[in-house]
């Protein structure tokens, strides 16, 4: 959408780097949230999962490195990992998940 912008209205900013180490988020849809939460230099794994791989796809390119992350490489490698899947079934690779996030996002015009 043309001259659009993401705002998370119900996530708190965050005021410094966060306690998690892995990060899941349910419903992950284009990755928003991961990309915003990608740039946490505690995070060391984010998680993605949805119901819908054509949507998912779309979130690629928003969480490719960046020319920075080549420049300037962080003290605790990332890795981001997309599943296919639904919020609605129990899945084992994620125990031990540090937080996991559920949120709806509304583009705003």
């Amino acid at each position: 959408m043309a001259g659009s912008h993401t705002t998370f209205l119900s996530v708190p900013p965050l005021s410094g780097p966060s306690p998690a180490q892995q990060v899941l988020d349910l419903g992950c849809g284009e990755g928003r949230l991961l990309g915003y939460l990608k740039v946490d230099p505690n995070i060391t794994r984010l998680h993605g999962i949805d119901v819908d791989v054509a949507v998912m796809r779309r979130a690629v390119p928003r969480l490719a490195p960046l020319m920075m992350d080549y420049l300037q490489p962080r003290e605790r490698p990332l890795t981001i990992t997309l599943y296919e899947g639904s919020v609605a079934v129990v899945d084992r690779r994620f125990l031990g998940i540090d937080a996991a996030a559920c949120v709806e996002v509304y583009a705003v015009s």
